[in-house]
Parts: C-alpha cells; sequence; structure tokens
C-alpha cells in the first residue's frame, strides 16, 4: 500500500507558511491534520509520539499554520481537541 503524497504547500493564498521537516514532531502532526484527523493530547502521544502537544501546535501557528484548538468531552472528561481546516 503506498502513502499518498501530502501537499506541504501553504494553505491559503497570502498565508506564508514553513513546512517542518517531515520526521519531526511538528511534521507528523501537520500531516495528520492535512488528513484531516483532530487530536487530543493523548491521541497525538500514542498514535505519533509527540509530547508537549500545545507546544508542537504554538510551534506550528509561529510557522504560519492555522491549527484550530476546541474543548471537546471525551469519555465523560473534557479535553482541548486540535485540528487545521483544509479548503
Amino acid at each position: 500500500m503506498t502513502q499518498p503524497e501530502l501537499d506541504f504547500s501553504r494553505p491559503q493564498e497570502g498565508v506564508v507558511c514553513v513546512a517542518p521537516t517531515e520526521d519531526t514532531q511538528c511534521g507528523k502532526l501537520l500531516r495528520a491534520f492535512q488528513r484531516g484527523e483532530r487530536l487530543t493530547i493523548w491521541e497525538a502521544m500514542f498514535k505519533y509520539g509527540v509530547g508537549g502537544l500545545h507546544q508542537r501546535v504554538r510551534d506550528l501557528k509561529k510557522l504560519g499554520w492555522p491549527v484550530q484548538r476546541e474543548e471537546v468531552v471525551k469519555n465523560k472528561k473534557r479535553v482541548a481537541e486540535f485540528w487545521m481546516e483544509m479548503a
């Protein structure tokens, strides 16, 4: 099974974004967000080995990526969920 090519270009016209190296934690998160995944801290840790999700999201935002955050209830607990709207 081949993995689809992912677009690491700018998400919106006029927004300058820098793509992180693909094998970094930020790169793994960016690919997941580009596939349409919504991730909590635990999901990011267990699926991708990403610790400090809030910091990695901050890093992506500093690079220009429009990562969104929402409080959701999962397993009767309120948690932050992160995702990126892709046009």
